[in-house]
């Protein structure tokens, strides 16, 4: 059964119980369902609508008992925060699939968790393995991607043709966060070796109003600036609606995520490439390593899902 769905948008589904059940075949037929509870970031940004389809495809092929929680920010730490602590005040799960606004200072709260008998599966943004230990967790399984390893490869393709020397800025996440490192880091060494010069990080917290934002001063600093790598699809779009809206077309835009809306933009040339983090794949590993947790088998550290490069040659979206 899918419930408890708590500040989401329509777009993030609901689907019905079904008497197939993976899990209950595994524990016995009387066993109650396995209580799961995947605790998200903000719903405005499709690809958390994506990952949430993903942990319902698991939730009916295993037939656990899946709740989603949704913060209604993608930086929203002290609500996730309270969402953890009522999970476990009010013994609403088994296992936390957590993607976390921040890296560090959620784990306190997972650690309540985790002392409460509650296991926890990480997706997405990492959390920081040092702070993690240093609570005394045992290390939390992560499904995500290779943060670095994508954005390098987006960061390449913005890069392409254009002169060495030629000024580029990054748009980053939330600061803090392991996601937004690395994928800084990334188009740090495309750039790097592309020649490329660096001349502004600025972070937009992940949301497309405030890259509209630090676009306009971008250019307002560096009017012969010539592309901006994005650190995901939300802050892209936020960007092109500034350029479109002015009239320029001289400055290049990359982005992160695969989102419907940045296809899209991709086919009708206003970014160069974005990164399919197939999030709906995400979803689904991650429920599943949760039903695995619960039946006592071993967990792989990390389990990272492949990603996809996809330029203005790919079609767009239906």
């Amino acid at each position: 059964m899918l419930s408890g769905l708590v500040a989401c948008s329509e777009s993030i589904p609901r689907v019905d119980n079904r008497p197939h059940s993976a899990f209950n075949q595994m524990a016995g037929q009387d066993a109650p369902p396995a209580r799961i509870v995947l605790v998200m970031k903000s719903p405005t940004n499709p690809y958390f609508s994506e990952l949430a389809r993903g942990a319902s495809r698991a939730q009916l092929e295993t037939g656990i008992d899946l709740s989603i929680k949704v913060a209604h920010e993608d930086d929203a730490l002290e609500q996730q925060i309270r969402l953890i602590d009522e999970v476990i005040e009010k013994h609403l799960a088994d296992v936390i699939v957590i993607a976390p606004t921040d890296s560090i200072r959620l784990v306190p709260a997972l650690a309540r968790a985790r002392k409460a008998g509650i296991h926890v599966i990480n997706i997405g943004n990492r959390l920081e393995p040092r702070i993690v230990a240093l609570y005394g967790m045992p290390a939390v399984p992560l499904i995500s991607i290779d943060n670095a390893s994508a954005a390098y490869q987006v960061a390449g393709k913005l890069a392409e043709g254009l002169p060495r020397g030629s000024k580029v800025a990054i748009i980053e996440g939330l600061l803090g966060t392991n996601n937004t490192r690395q994928r800084t880091e990334g188009a740090l060494q495309a750039f790097s070796e592309a020649g490329l010069r660096v001349v502004a990080k600025q972070s937009a917290r992940w949301k497309g109003d405030e890259a509209y934002q630090v676009t306009a001063q971008l250019l307002r600093d560096y009017p012969d600036l010539r592309a901006i790598f994005c650190s995901n699809d939300m802050m892209a779009l936020g960007a092109a609606r500034y350029l479109r809206e002015k009239g320029m077309t001289r400055v290049r835009l990359a982005g992160f995520d695969g989102i419907t809306e940045a296809r899209s933009a991709l086919h009708q040339r206003q970014l160069v490439a974005t990164i399919d983090q197939h999030a709906n794949e995400q979803g689904y590993l991650a429920v599943r390593l949760a039903v695995d947790a619960l039946a006592g088998r071993p967990l792989a550290a990390e389990t990272l899902v492949d990603t996809e490069l996809l330029t203005a040659s790919v079609p767009p979206a239906p």
